[in-house]
């Protein structure tokens, strides 16, 4: 999830966040449900999957 962060802010222009912050968000949107985090001794590399259909994010992101 990291590395494909870090893509796409390159192709966007954009400041990524750092590794300690891009777990801190990954560890709230799990502790919230929205996504499903692996248990690991080395949380970079956990599994990590999103806890609701691809349609619901894609709506939920959706801009009015």
């Amino acid at each position: 999830v990291f590395v494909q962060h870090q893509a796409l802010c390159r192709v966007e222009g954009l400041q990524p966040v750092s590794v300690s912050e891009g777990l801190a968000v990954c560890q709230r949107l799990g502790a919230c449900r929205l996504l499903l985090l692996e248990p690991s001794r080395l949380g970079v590399l956990q599994r990590v999957r999103l806890n609701m259909s691809q349609d619901n994010m894609l709506f939920a992101l959706k801009a009015d």
